[in-house]
């Protein structure tokens, strides 16, 4: 691992966090790196996973048998709603559960159902961990009030660690391998000229229509602005 993602790593291990990275810099190997952090008890189970069958849980398996199946433990993949339903009547004792980690916590946040979770697990469970993770720092930034507050709030985490690119630690990782620019330039053939010309042509004849069709609505600046050269941007509308 890099300097920075062992940091990184350090610190959620010393407590719940949502740890918000920018992208492309590997929230997935700090996420595998998290999940292999284990005790001596979790290592035996994980060096024996292999002879443990992975399970798919769904409505068809009888209430008694999903809880005999829990206590019995193994990897089971199964929807929200039955992990929800199976921890609200403790047929899934949260207790058994050690922690959570929540992937993609910019989407997970937003989610009723693995709120309700978090809510669920978090009330049964006083000890075991929460940690999140998301790579998709815009979205905390952006639309409600305080959005970032509401989000730690769902997911009952009280840190939250940012890592972004101009962080002193990632400057430095980053520094030590420049990325290779490497710049193709392609000419365009003359069936994709003659193509292009139509299409100017087009849209020259369109912007002179619509003035001349609409002349009140057209000030001196108008005159200007309604030009192809400008319509070709995406400010122009």
């Amino acid at each position: 691992m890099l300097e920075y993602e062992n940091q990184l790593l350090l610190d959620l291990l010393h407590d719940d966090a949502l740890l918000v990275l920018a992208k492309g810099l590997g929230l997935e190997r700090i996420f595998l790196n998290v999940l292999r952090t284990r005790d001596e008890e979790e290592d035996y189970f994980i060096q024996n996973a292999g002879n443990i069958s992975i399970r798919k849980v769904t409505s068809e398996i009888s209430i008694n048998e999903r809880s005999s199946m829990y206590k019995a433990g193994g990897i089971y993949f199964m929807s929200t709603r039955i992990l929800t339903v199976d921890l609200l009547k403790d047929r899934l004792p949260a207790s058994l559960i050690t922690g959570l980690l929540v992937y993609r916590a910019h989407h997970t946040a937003d989610s009723c159902q693995e709120t309700f979770v978090l809510r669920l697990y978090r009330q049964k469970n006083k000890t075991g961990f929460i940690k999140a993770f998301s790579d998709a720092p815009s979205y905390f930034k952006s639309g409600a009030f305080r959005k970032t507050e509401r989000i730690m709030r769902n997911l009952f985490v009280r840190n939250l660690i940012l890592c972004p690119r101009f962080q002193i630690d990632v400057c430095s990782t980053l520094e030590k391998n420049p990325p290779e620019v490497i710049e193709l330039h392609l000419h365009m053939t003359t069936e994709m000229l003659t193509l292009q010309t139509a299409i100017l042509d087009l849209m020259d004849f369109t912007l002179k229509e619509i003035k001349r069709i609409n002349p009140q609505l057209y000030s001196e600046d108008d005159e200007v602005t309604l030009k192809v050269e400008n319509a070709i941007s995406k400010s122009f509308l």
